[in-house]
């Protein structure tokens, strides 16, 4: 009999608070997000993820097979942060911040590991991780016109957790 062991043992939160640490460092306000992009599509792939830069305005696309067929379950979320001053980012044993660190970073950071774990796992799962990194979101700049050319793309889920 195969015992089964949770893929969630293998979380690592002080990796996912160095992810969260490197986003919230590359500042990436509404219409000037292709830098922070650029790094996430790079962490992304070292995660295990298959990744492109899809479109204009640009977003991130990966894809992580699992072992058999199934459905596409996406996790999204966008890069932008409103242009406001704010302090540099700080960060101590309990906490981080900085500009986008909880709007939406942090989400971001998650959905590395989430990739990182399965991957480790052996990818025991059917269908298909699909993520989702988009900017233009943040109003009164952005027009979620980079949201809106994946769905025209038809680069969707069956279901969809945004981070």
């Amino acid at each position: 009999m195969k015992t089964s062991t949770s893929p969630t043992r293998n979380i690592n939160l002080d990796r996912v608070a160095d992810d969260l640490w490197q986003l919230v460092n590359v500042p990436s306000p509404t219409g000037k997000e292709r830098a922070f992009l650029d790094v996430y599509a790079e962490r992304l792939a070292r995660a295990g993820a298959e990744v492109r830069l899809q479109g204009s305005p640009r977003s991130v696309v990966g894809r992580l097979k699992g072992n058999r067929p199934g459905r596409t379950f996406q996790l999204a979320g966008h890069a932008d942060h409103i242009d406001v001053p704010h302090p540099a980012p700080t960060r101590t044993a309990e906490a981080i911040s900085g500009r986008g660190a909880a709007d939406m970073k942090a989400g971001l950071a998650g959905i590395l590991e989430v990739v990182r774990v399965l991957k480790q796992g052996g990818c025991e799962f059917p269908g298909e991780i699909l993520v989702t990194v988009y900017g233009g979101h943040e109003a009164p700049v952005g027009d979620s016109s980079a949201l809106r050319n994946l769905i025209a793309c038809g680069i969707v889920g069956d279901a969809a957790l945004v981070a």
